[in-house]
């Protein structure tokens, strides 16, 4: 079963309610584990040039995430996770792009926690031979091809028994520092990885990275919290007005997709 949520009029930014945190949220989605080159990650996934130079690692985290309930009605979203940067309560996790499919989630993931969210169509598609695919629309042209297919037996993901430091997120927004540290419960199974083309001017370009591990997860429960809000030093604030440049695989298919 495929569907389709689109934009409206993108030349004036609609006036959304606010949507207070902490919110609710319920959903499915994919979550994929990949090795890059700390240069790519600093230089080519849209860190904020505040945290860019605090980047350790190689390891970074991209999703796909259909929430079927939110506080702010249901939406889908497409981000990556470059890894931990350094933040003024410790070196945590942040978000360095994403894109979500309805402004009601932009102007409140901005506001509430720092989120830096851009607003796409998504096409998703639910197949019956269980190969999903996902397909990303930016004045529509492709942003993005996925395609996944689930596998094996479910387990159950209980994200409250590891270390909180490992969870919590960090974001640079607006000359301030958003701080915040989501939950989730929910069933998960290993996935393979067929097909993950993007467009590298509006996304990491996921085919420079090595899949380590790909997971579907159904039937999450997420819980995203009140942030810690503070304002960043004039030193850092100074340099964070911008952003940078520009499961295991089986069958991977990174063509471009037809326009």
């Amino acid at each position: 079963m495929g569907s389709l949520l689109t934009n409206a009029d993108r030349s004036t930014p609609p006036r959304e309610p606010f949507h207070a945190p902490p919110w609710n949220l319920t959903g499915r989605g994919y979550v994929v584990v990949m090795r890059f080159t700390q240069d790519f990650l600093r230089t080519q996934a849209f860190l904020d040039d505040g945290l860019r130079s605090s980047l350790r690692g190689t390891m970074a985290y991209w999703m796909f995430v259909d929430y079927r309930t939110a506080d702010c009605g249901p939406y889908r979203e497409l981000l990556f996770i470059p890894g931990r940067c350094r933040f003024s309560q410790g070196r945590f996790l942040t978000i360095s792009r994403i894109y979500v499919s309805t402004s009601a989630s932009v102007i409140n993931g901005q506001r509430n926690w720092g989120i830096p969210k851009e607003r796409c169509d998504f096409e998703v598609t639910y197949s019956r031979d269980r190969r999903d695919h996902i397909r990303l629309l930016s004045g529509g042209k492709p942003l993005a091809e996925l395609a996944f297919q689930p596998f094996g037996p479910a387990f159950p993901m209980f994200l409250g028994l590891l270390p909180e430091r490992w969870l919590t997120l960090g974001q640079h927004y607006q000359g301030k520092e958003f701080v915040y540290l989501p939950k989730a419960t929910g069933r998960a199974r290993l996935a393979c990885l067929k097909q993950r083309w993007v467009a590298p001017d509006l996304f990491p370009d996921l085919v420079q990275g090595t899949p380590l591990a790909c997971f579907a997860v159904d039937d999450f429960q997420m819980v995203f919290p009140i942030a810690t809000v503070t304002e960043i030093a004039p030193q850092v604030r100074a340099t964070s007005c911008s952003h940078g440049g520009g499961g295991l695989d089986s069958n991977i298919s990174r063509s471009s997709p037809q326009a």
